[in-house]
């Protein structure tokens, strides 16, 4: 039999995290919706990361304000669906939740304040409310569903996953084991200055960790999931560029979401002369990068896709469609990461 070609299918469910937070219809329920349908077809378990600080706001919000109310209720409602059809539903913090105010009149929420934008810039006490009050919700809402498994995945907002200290109690009160933030020779450093990481010199795509996340430790307690460039050759770039300029500002080419994304500035320690990189994601699939994709499951048995309903175009979806198809047909196949064979 092939070698196991581990799939990671991943989606950050968040509203824009700058000056506009974006309305909860078109960055969140709208195109989840189709992404739900997309991964019934095709039979495929993904992961959803919440950002569950966000929800805790929106809940308070809901006490007095009806439409908010309305938002609360629809995003539990769709939660509790993902896991109906067997997805993973993990927390998802983004620190800076909790600067951010309700605009009323408009029904989205403003986030000029990112002093909090880093887990590492909250003091303890703050860390552990935060961490209690988002994981409390979530399996409040996930109790809800008929089907139940352990929310015992998570993804650090912005990947500001280092200093893993901040986060170690965190995962051990709470039954935290797996962590799906690390993506491989990323350095990361946020425009408000409120945290860093760097995550250099990593070479295995899951392996085991203890008190750091970028250090192996075949004993460790929690398991990282890490997530790796992907490499646009020079040919590539070319067609990407003309293929932009030709159909970017059709609307099949629009993205849902309507927010105003925050400067979060992410590059590759290891660019090679002629090439560029970015991330496996649906919002940045083409029918030009597909065989890239298929070509990271297929050379190194690992694929880990990470993305963002708000930024993806329908167009994304349909290309998506694809990838799911041609991967779904190949032999020996996992998107569950529970049964991945990898030790």
């Amino acid at each position: 039999m092939a070698e196991q070609k581990r799939i990671l299918v991943t989606f950050d469910c968040e509203l824009f995290l700058g000056k506009r937070s974006g309305s909860v219809a078109n960055c969140m329920l709208l195109p989840t919706a189709k992404i739900l349908r997309l991964l019934k077809k095709y039979n495929v378990t993904a992961i959803f990361f919440v950002d569950m600080l966000y929800l805790c706001r929106l809940k308070e919000a809901a006490e007095k304000h009806s439409k908010a109310k309305n938002d609360f209720e629809l995003i539990e409602l769709q939660l509790i669906e993902m896991a109906e059809q067997g997805h993973y539903v993990f927390n998802h913090l983004h620190p800076h939740w909790l600067d951010a105010v309700y605009d009323e009149a408009n029904n989205e929420w403003l986030l000029d304040d990112a002093s909090q934008y880093a887990f590492e810039s909250l003091n303890e006490i703050v860390r552990e409310s935060v961490f209690e009050r988002t994981t409390n919700l979530l399996n409040e809402i996930l109790n809800k569903a008929s089907k139940k498994f352990s929310t015992d995945g998570y993804r650090a907002g912005g990947l500001y996953i280092q200093p893993f200290s901040s986060f170690e109690k965190c995962f051990e009160k709470h039954g935290i084991k797996n962590d799906f933030s690390v993506l491989i020779n990323a350095v990361g450093e946020s425009y408000s200055g409120a945290g860093n990481f760097n995550f250099s010199g990593i070479e295995k795509n899951i392996y085991r960790f203890n008190s750091e996340v970028a250090i192996e430790d075949v004993n460790g307690a929690f398991t990282e999931y890490a997530m790796r460039f992907i490499e646009i050759p020079i040919v590539y770039r070319l067609l990407n560029s003309a293929f932009y300029r030709l159909f970017s500002k059709s609307k099949n080419h629009l993205r849902h979401g309507d927010g105003v994304s925050t400067s979060n500035k992410i590059y590759s320690s290891t660019n090679k002369r002629f090439t560029s990189t970015e991330t496996f994601s649906v919002e940045m699939l083409n029918d030009i990068k597909i065989s890239l994709y298929l070509k990271e499951a297929t050379q190194n048995n690992y694929l880990h896709l990470l993305s963002h309903p708000k930024l993806v175009s329908d167009y994304n979806l349909q290309t998506f469609g694809k990838l799911l198809g041609k991967l779904t047909a190949m032999e020996n196949v996992e998107f569950d990461f529970k049964k991945f064979d990898w030790k």
